[in-house]
């Protein structure tokens, strides 16, 4: 039989986790936490093509490597914050301003294309849909998805005539 603080440390434990840090361990945590889907869009939205420069002929598979290296940067950074909202180990507030700071992941306006969209549909179905899942625990919180409705609408808006609207309606109907 595992004790409170044992059990938060087994992989399929889903409750809520506080650590006993202190205070302000945990503030800086959770301010570098806000700024990883910053870091996921930036990722998202490189193009390698356009911004490095090869000499050689024999460049093509380093790009393909570069290319590798971020979504997998890209994935670390999504299954992170996705043990972070299964686990509930960030407060409500910041949980809101992480999931406000995803829209430009999913759609962005341009001033005279209007809406675009983001890098999220640039990577791998697998991605993608690992970042839906991020969502999907993000908003299983109700005071998240309350607060939420204007990023729900472009989540859903951008991925109109995708493949990952299916998969998007599956794991609502699921939470």
């Amino acid at each position: 039989m595992l004790t409170g603080p044992q059990l938060r440390t087994e992989r399929e434990y889903t409750g809520s986790f506080r650590s006993n840090i202190s205070k302000e361990v945990e503030d800086r945590f959770e301010e570098w936490a806000k700024h990883l889907p910053k870091t996921l869009w930036e990722l998202g939205a490189s193009n390698l093509e356009t911004t490095e420069v090869h000499p050689r002929p024999d460049c093509f598979s380093l790009r393909e490597e570069q290319r590798a290296l971020i979504q997998a940067i890209a994935q670390v950074i999504a299954r992170f914050l996705s043990r972070l909202f299964q686990r509930r180990a960030c407060r409500p507030e910041t949980t809101k301003l992480i999931c406000t700071r995803f829209t430009p992941y999913f759609s962005v306006t341009h001033p005279t294309r209007g809406a675009l969209p983001g890098p999220l549909f640039k990577l791998p179905t697998a991605h993608r849909k690992l970042v839906l899942d991020v969502m999907a625990l993000m908003l299983h919180d109700q005071d998240v998805k309350a607060c939420a409705g204007e990023f729900l609408g472009t989540l859903e808006g951008s991925l109109t005539g995708q493949d990952e609207k299916g998969y998007w309606n599956q794991i609502q109907r699921r939470g």
